[in-house]
């Protein structure tokens, strides 16, 4: 599909997050930017994180202790504030798996630059609880929800069903909702430094192990 089919339906400031690198700009922060190499392959939940930490230190007035980088951002020194997050949000040998270990390193984060605030989460259950899973309106409906509030909200996908586009095992941070020319509403994501759009529907429809959304108030 054109991108420039798609409607805009709700979008933060993306502007915000794009990154001069040394040879283009990047939406967001990559974890392949990491030296070490267990950073390199887990660090997607810090990742995350230091895009919305980030994003509100530049448009939630006092808040600019979430983020030691300076806008505009150059890779060099979003990585030192990706770094100071990983101190917080620290994965575990199963990686950063679940949206209450995110939320609690988050929180510790936040609490260390004297910021205050409120975690939200919507976890999707699992294909054992297929029939419990929260229904797809009812996930847009808090991405939406976290977006008014401006707030960008974390994604974690445990498995990536018939998402083509998405890695399983991974955390992406959502920025705006769209609609398609056929009417179906998408979601893009800053994903490793690269903008994408995601099928919602499809994903929650075909994933086995479920996920999460995350988004914080103040």
């Amino acid at each position: 599909m054109n991108e420039n089919s798609k409607k805009i339906i709700i979008s933060l400031n993306q502007d915000i997050l794009n990154i001069k690198t040394n040879s283009c700009i990047e939406f967001g922060s990559n974890q392949q930017w990491f030296v070490d190499e267990w950073q390199k392959m887990s660090g997607c939940g810090p990742c995350s994180a230091a895009n919305i930490f980030a994003y509100l230190a530049n448009t939630v007035q006092g808040f600019g202790k979430l983020c030691s980088a300076d806008f505009p951002f150059e890779k060099e020194d979003f990585l030192k504030h990706m770094n100071e997050v990983w101190q917080f949000i620290t994965p575990t040998p199963r990686g950063t798996n679940t949206t209450s270990l995110y939320t609690d390193g988050a929180c510790k984060f936040t609490k260390s630059r004297g910021i205050e605030l409120i975690p939200h989460c919507l976890n999707i259950n699992s294909k054992i609880n297929k029939f419990n899973r929260q229904s797809v309106e009812d996930i847009y409906k808090f991405i939406y929800e976290g977006l008014t509030k401006g707030c960008p909200v974390a994604f974690l996908n445990l498995s990536n069903g018939g998402l083509k586009n998405l890695a399983g095992w991974h955390w992406v941070t959502i920025f705006a909702i769209l609609e398609g020319e056929d009417g179906k509403l998408l979601v893009e994501v800053s994903d490793q430094g690269v903008k994408k759009s995601l099928d919602i529907e499809q994903w929650v429809n075909s994933t086995v192990l479920g996920g999460g959304f995350v988004y914080f108030t103040f």
